[in-house]
C-alpha cells in the first residue's frame, strides 16, 4: 500500500520504527540545471511504499537521518545519479547501500540492466514506464505519476 507523506513529522514518526532495510528511488529534474533537483522520493518500508515530497519545507532534513543511519540497509537500482541527488538535496549520502544493478551483474543475471528489465527477468512482471519523463516538479502530482511512483 502506498502512503503520501505530507509532513516532516509523519516521516519522523516512521523513522522511529527503525526498519533494518529500505528500498529507495527518486524522481528528479536535471534539465537546464547543473545539479539535479529532487522532486520525489519513493521509499519501500516493509510492505508499504512511502511517497515523500521533498518540496515540502523541512522534508529533506527529515529524510537525512534515514539516509545516514548505518543500521538501515538502503537498496537502490543504478544509484549513481540518485546519490548525487540525495547529496545535493539532503547533504548526506545513503549508506550502507546495495545497488541491485551491480548485484544483478555479479549474480550473472546481466550487466547494466535497467530496473524494468531486471524486474521482468527476475519476477516476470512488466512495469509501466509511461511517466519516466513527466514533470515531477509540478504539484499536485497526477494520479498516473503517483501510480508509476508506487510501482
Amino acid at each position: 500500500m502506498a502512503y503520501w507523506i505530507k509532513t516532516p513529522a509523519e516521516l519522523d514518526e516512521r523513522y522511529r520504527q527503525r526498519p533494518t532495510r529500505i528500498g529507495l528511488d527518486t524522481e528528479f529534474i536535471r534539465e537546464r540545471t547543473y545539479w539535479p533537483q529532487l522532486a520525489l522520493v519513493q521509499m519501500a518500508v516493509g510492505d508499504e511504499i512511502l511517497l515523500i515530497d521533498p518540496l515540502i519545507p523541512g522534508m529533506t532534513e527529515a529524510l537525512a537521518p534515514w539516509l545516514a543511519d548505518t543500521g538501515i540497509l538502503k537498496i537502490m537500482h543504478s544509484a549513481s545519479e540518485d546519490l548525487v541527488t540525495f547529496k545535493v538535496a539532503c547533504g548526506v549520502l545513503p549508506r550502507p547501500l546495495f545497488d541491485t544493478q551491480i548485484g544483478a551483474a555479479l549474480a550473472g543475471i546481466g550487466g547494466g540492466m535497467g530496473y524494468q528489465k531486471l524486474v521482468t527477468a527476475v519476477t516476470g512482471i512488466t512495469l509501466a514506464k509511461g511517466e519516466t519523463r513527466s514533470d515531477w516538479m509540478r504539484r499536485p502530482l497526477s494520479e498516473a505519476q503517483l501510480e508509476y511512483a508506487a510501482d
